[in-house]
């Protein structure tokens, strides 16, 4: 099967879709789902340190047989401790996934590296001219970050992966202008989170009647994914997606053969989610510390817990990042706001949610 590619703006060439391995394959084996994905016709494979599967996916990728040439491997940097390193962190994930390089290695996470992301870029970019990573990027970050790094670069930023599905388009506006001034290409996880977890939204009929149409008109099945990820492409967004089953790996791949949407039918879509703002990926909002971090959360028993925001309010009246103690904690349509606190403990934002509830930082 042959995937289309998006150029990236130092040149490279990256497929379209990709096989995500974080939020439901975090912190677990994922040889055999990252095989399936390779049977299924999967050609870029996104992972992270903080995931902590590089290896089984270097597993998955040597016993596939599959040349590594014709792969296209993204891994992204997580939190450097002490006097660690980008190309340091990554000699050590190209250990683990058995590879001399990745194509593309992203800065995971901006709040991490506070106080010193123009250090971290330049970091990253002494990785790429090392031959280790083909390309760099970044992951989660706002507008405000990416202009910081950029005032440093000599290599911009070839990627951003953000959260992009239909109810947060308008907000990330400002993303989207900034990514075409300097060519920087979005790549989108949670692009199928209004139909996994916003059922009973103003998106629904719309996909829904799209989705017929394309059926009568095409004369072959089309799903309600197909929809959302075909919206996804058309904007040239490189749409990183997940499954453990091979039948819906194959489904998303064959979404380049599905027609195209139509103006109106684009403009409906986009129409629908501007009637909604949500995100599925909960934000935190963080004012003069670290910008805005997403928090994905997949621990299975938090989810089961009576009460979401009771829970989350005593994590987060406790939770201390980089020597700055929460004194006071604001619910307010999704957000919660901060006092700084010096006397507090050094603990990040991942460190904590990681040891007290097992939830992972997307």
């Amino acid at each position: 099967m042959t995937v289309s590619t998006l150029t990236l703006n130092d040149g490279n060439e990256v497929p379209w879709i990709a096989f995500g391995t974080g939020t439901a394959l975090y912190c677990k084996d994922v040889q055999h789902p990252v095989t399936l994905a390779l049977q299924s016709g999967f050609m870029h494979l996104d992972t992270a340190q903080e995931y902590r599967n590089e290896e089984t996916m270097g597993s998955a990728i040597t016993t596939s047989g599959k040349p590594w040439s014709e792969l296209f491997v993204t891994t992204k940097l997580g939190e450097l401790q002490g006097e660690a390193t980008p190309k340091g962190a990554l000699e050590v994930s190209l250990s683990k996934l058995g590879l001399t390089h990745v194509n593309l290695y992203l800065v995971h996470h901006p709040h991490v590296h506070i106080g010193r992301l123009k250090e971290v870029w330049k970091g990253m970019e002494e990785a790429k001219n090392a031959g280790l990573t083909k390309s760099i990027g970044v992951s989660n970050f706002t507008v405000d970050h990416l202009r910081e790094i950029l005032e440093v670069a000599t290599i911009p930023p070839a990627v951003n992966q953000i959260e992009v599905q239909p109810y947060i388009l308008k907000a990330l506006q400002p993303n989207f202008a900034l990514h075409k001034q300097h060519n920087i290409i979005t790549a989108a996880f949670g692009g199928l989170s209004p139909l996994f977890h916003g059922k009973g939204g103003p998106l629904d009929p719309v996909i829904e009647n799209i989705r017929v149409w394309l059926e009568r008109t095409w004369g072959t099945p089309v799903s309600d994914s197909q929809v959302l990820i075909k919206f996804l492409q058309q904007r040239d967004i490189l749409v990183v997606t997940t499954s453990s089953k091979m039948e819906h790996m194959q489904e998303y791949l064959d979404t380049e053969n599905v027609p195209d949407l139509t103006p109106e039918e684009i403009q409906e879509i986009e129409g629908a989610g501007a009637q909604l703002h949500r995100r599925f990926f909960k934000r935190c909002h963080a004012p003069n510390m670290f910008g805005t971090v997403d928090i994905g959360i997949i621990s299975p028993a938090f989810r089961k817990l009576k009460s979401f925001f009771k829970n989350i309010f005593i994590g987060l009246k406790h939770l201390e990042l980089r020597k700055r103690k929460i004194a006071d904690v604001i619910p307010h349509t999704g957000y919660y706001e901060f006092k700084k606190d010096s006397d507090a403990n050094d603990m990040t934002v991942q460190q904590y949610y990681r040891e007290t509830y097992n939830i992972h930082i997307k």
